[in-house]
């Protein structure tokens, strides 16, 4: 019951959330002068507060300011209003105003008050209206619009590219091609170029198939005509001659089994939709190529994409790089001067494409002229984040800062640790972080340029919850928490499970992984093919769904056919973390895969050695906020 209630509600909250409705008194935020004069009457809401958040949600937020003021503040319609209830926010204010604070935190979230005068005293009420949430609902739908033209655009492009694909180069051409598109070179002296011309040549229909990218491709090898199999073979043959850490012509010779019944194997073209991600410039793939052959699989070509992309070309002239110097694929990335251009110009590529919120026009104030110096002070053994820098410029400047706030904020902001002027320092890091800013009185506020997108990557907290209360009860993940989890979106792991004390312990959920799929695999299943799956005879795999059979593939390098031949798929608890899956031929039983699955096992994490006392003054000194001889000399 409780899975099917998530399910259900992760349906939700990927395609639109259905609001309660509650009864809304005043709208105070239909200009700042009516909040103002509604304001004006409750004397409370004039006291000045000081109040650090670092990604705490709105309801502990209000809960906290509750306290600090006596005022009453309630977050969204009831308690059910994860939505609003569960967002979250920093904040760094020193000696704010009340009322301003509440404006900044409205208009920085795009949410509203109420009050209740029925209440004696006043109550307030944070909510998200409708007439919002149908905004951000449209400028989500307008983004993955923008996202499918852009991603046809790419797939046109790689198409174009071997429909014109030429082959006969001299070297002195093939040559100069490897300076100019290292892509194409690698293509061609991969034998990739020819091949994919011949299969977008012989297979009916290719490019509606290729462009439409419902579903991966399964052709035989005998549907080819003679050419592109030479072809294919001698690509094969080349792929099996590269070890797996990248360095070419040692990988041994093409198994002779396999060459015998090249005529029977089957070419799966892998056009799955993850290219253009939250981390676009990694999910940059359009397709991949591989063979199966006896069982066997051959990877060809792992990574095809658009020869435009810039990341597409800095992958491909690593991985010659690799093969040139004898490293790893891996040690020339690590070492690749390239990748922070390739992702710069990749990030400006697509400002192209999607919509963002537009920076606001910030009046030019002398407040703005001010020189400061940013010194971020992370957290130990992590990075410098967006979260560092706006305490930073809270501290530096006297100003407070308001902004919303997401674990995973991808960017860098080069701010000089040297004088710069404030209005300079707000523009770095909204650029860096793709992050409007505005200026209010006293308050700088931060909104991402692409709020409407990334608020999808935030789950409710009671989900977070359960999932570590569980696993702290047990001792380890429960089978049905481990399916949940993975099926949520990628972005949603990395936002909640990945930065997860308790949750991120081990690389379970780690994208890509063989674990993580066939999680995704146990949550597609029904409740009849669940029990099946730990019965005596297992799970009937021809009775599978079309986007079981894609999860199947991804799990386990195997022809499978689900018209022709039946499998069994079969799990046994060994441990109560551990589950090991089979996969039998139903014609004679014979064992054709297995492999294990380790969940979660809870460790109590190491407690923090105690601070000398030196370690301690210098910790006050640093978090010591400005005096107020200081905040007036700054401002």
């Amino acid at each position: 019951m409780r899975n099917a209630l998530f399910i259900s509600a992760l349906a939700l909250l990927i395609c639109g959330s259905a609001w309660a409705t509650g009864k809304i008194t005043v709208d105070p935020n239909a200009s700042d002068q009516a909040a103002i004069q509604e304001w004006e009457s409750d004397t409370r809401l004039a006291q000045k507060v000081t109040y650090e958040a670092r990604h705490k949600a709105v309801k502990v937020i209000l809960a906290d300011l509750s306290d600090m003021t006596g005022v009453t503040f309630n977050a969204g319609y009831n308690k059910q209003d994860w939505q609003v209830r569960d967002r979250k926010m920093n904040i760094f204010a020193k000696d704010i105003a009340l009322t301003d604070l509440m404006s900044s935190i409205a208009r920085t979230m795009k949410f509203k008050w109420s009050i209740n005068k029925t209440d004696v005293p006043w109550t307030y009420r944070l909510y998200m209206d409708r007439k919002a949430l149908v905004s951000a609902n449209a400028e989500l739908s307008k983004s993955q619009e923008e996202y499918d033209r852009e991603v046809n655009r790419r797939r046109e492009n790689f198409l174009n590219m071997f429909e014109n694909w030429d082959d006969d180069l001299t070297s002195g051409e093939l040559a100069n091609l490897r300076d100019d598109n290292p892509y194409a070179y690698m293509l061609n002296t991969q034998g990739i170029g020819a091949l994919m011309q011949g299969v977008i040549r012989d297979i009916p229909g290719f490019k509606d198939k290729f462009l439409s990218r419902t579903n991966d491709m399964l052709s035989k090898v005998s549907s080819f005509s003679p050419e592109t199999q030479e072809a294919l073979l001698n690509a094969a043959k080349l792929s099996f001659s590269v070890k797996d850490d990248g360095v070419a012509g040692s990988g041994g010779a093409f198994p002779e089994d396999c060459e015998k019944a090249f005529s029977k194997g089957e070419v799966y073209f892998d056009i799955s939709p993850d290219e253009l991600g939250w981390k676009s410039y990694e999910f940059s793939k359009l397709a991949g190529l591989g063979l199966y052959i006896n069982g066997r699989f051959f990877c060809l070509n792992s990574y095809l994409g658009d020869p435009s992309d810039p990341w597409v070309q800095a992958f491909a002239k690593n991985n010659l790089q690799a093969v040139e110097n004898g490293v790893s694929i891996q040690h020339a990335w690590d070492h690749s001067e390239d990748r922070v251009q390739a992702r710069i110009a990749e990030t400006q590529m697509l400002e192209k494409y999607f919509p963002t919120e537009p920076q606001p026009d910030v009046a030019d104030e002398p407040d703005l002229h001010i020189k400061i110096k940013v010194k971020p002070e992370p957290e130990p053994n992590r990075r410098v984040d967006l979260v560092d820098l706006e305490a930073a410029v809270a501290k530096a400047s006297g100003f407070a800062v308001v902004s919303d706030s997401y674990k995973i904020t991808y960017g860098y902001a080069a701010v000089s640790d040297s004088e710069t002027e404030l209005k300079d320092v707000l523009t770095t890091i909204g650029d860096g972080y793709r992050y409007n800013w505005d200026k209010h009185g006293d308050i700088i506020e931060f909104r991402s340029k692409e709020w409407f997108k990334k608020r999808t990557t935030q789950i409710p907290d009671e989900w977070i919850e359960t999932w570590r209360a569980d696993l702290k009860k047990l001792g380890y993940m429960p089978l049905e928490d481990g399916a949940q989890i993975a099926a949520l979106t990628t972005p949603q792991i990395e936002e909640n499970i990945h930065t997860d004390s308790d949750l991120s312990q081990s690389g379970l959920f780690r994208d890509g992984s063989r674990d993580i799929w066939l999680l995704r695999l146990y949550a597609s299943l029904t409740t009849t093919q669940r029990k099946d799956v730990f019965s005596d005879m297992g799970l009937n795999t021809f009775a599978l769904t079309q986007d079981q059979w894609q999860l199947m593939r991804r799990i386990y390098d195997i022809n499978f056919d689900p018209n022709v031949l039946l499998t069994f798929l079969r799990s046994s608890r060994m441990a109560p973390n551990k589950y090991v899956f089979s996969i039998y031929g139903a014609a004679n039983n014979n064992l054709l895969g297995k492999w294990s699955l380790w969940l979660l096992e809870y460790k109590e994490p190491p407690k923090p050695e105690p601070e000398t006392p030196e370690a301690q003054d210098k910790g006050e000194k640093a978090t010591a906020p400005a005096s107020d001889s200081q905040t007036k000399t700054t401002k």
